[in-house]
């Protein structure tokens, strides 16, 4: 049996789990370890009214985060947590000069937040459970800030997540932007 429900905070363990599953270790919060990446996923989801999360019999399969300043969260999450995010930039030292260039050069990339466009933060689903999780969560998000009067909302997707571009491009989103790593979309519900 497939549901979806707001997400709570007592879903965040399972989200951890299909978090690490989804994203593999060139994304900067796959290599948080778990108690900082649950503390990164509370602080998102405090800024993210629209997220959801799908069960399948009762058990976790898919998440999706957004709202309309999600920004917002991850600045919480850095102020909370500096030293241990900073300890994570040395164990990984590669991504010191991504996040320099995203902060310094993606400045007119980053996807528009805005109290006009919602943004989904993140979307996962997890890889061993194949129900069209990706697609009922969009639609309940879709759902949800249709009935808040917003016809439009954008995300960002990592250039060599092949896979979530094929997802996005084959339901209906553009390609706006595009940055040294990243491809901003949106999706139009008029």
């Amino acid at each position: 049996m497939i549901s979806i429900r707001t997400t709570i905070g007592n879903d965040l363990d399972d989200i951890i789990r299909i978090h690490l599953l989804s994203f593999d270790k060139s994304h900067f919060s796959a290599n948080f370890p778990p108690k900082l990446l649950k503390s990164y996923l509370e602080c998102l989801l405090k800024s993210c009214p629209f997220s959801f999360t799908l069960l399948s019999d009762n058990k976790v399969a898919g998440y999706i985060f957004g709202g309309l300043n999600p920004s917002v969260g991850v600045k919480d999450f850095i102020r909370k947590n500096l030293w241990e995010v900073i300890s994570v930039f040395f164990k990984y030292p590669r991504f010191i000069k991504e996040k320099i260039i995203e902060i310094l050069f993606d400045k007119d990339f980053k996807v528009k937040n805005s109290k006009e466009i919602p943004t989904v933060y993140i979307i996962a689903a997890d890889p061993f459970v194949r129900i069209g999780i990706g697609i009922k969560l969009i639609n309940s998000f879709e759902m949800k800030i249709r009935t808040e009067n917003f016809f439009e909302y954008r995300l960002a997707v990592r250039k060599d997540n092949d896979k979530a571009i094929k997802f996005y491009e084959r339901n209906g989103f553009h390609r706006l932007f595009t940055s040294r790593t990243s491809y901003c979309y949106s999706k139009s519900l008029r």
